[in-house]
């Protein structure tokens, strides 16, 4: 099962290329943390964005759209 990378840029060559019938992608996104008690001082593990700040999760929308571009490729539209 392809994976790793794959996002709505690659999908489509991928699955072409590949005849594969199921692919392995994240669709990550990211959105503000609940979080109440924030320390601006502190950079978030290495990183300047403030990514301790963050919940990552799964965009639908992206998931719908790889799977869109996918089933193109499979179909042949």
């Amino acid at each position: 099962m392809p994976g790793s990378g794959v996002n709505e840029n690659t999908v489509e060559e991928l699955v072409r290329k590949s005849k594969a019938t199921e692919i392995h992608f994240s669709a990550t996104a990211f959105r503000e943390s609940a979080m109440t008690c924030r320390n601006e001082k502190i950079a978030g593990m290495g990183s300047d964005e403030g990514a301790e700040f963050k919940h990552r999760t799964v965009d639908p929308e992206r998931v719908r759209t790889m799977r869109k571009l996918a089933e193109a490729v499979d179909s042949g539209i």
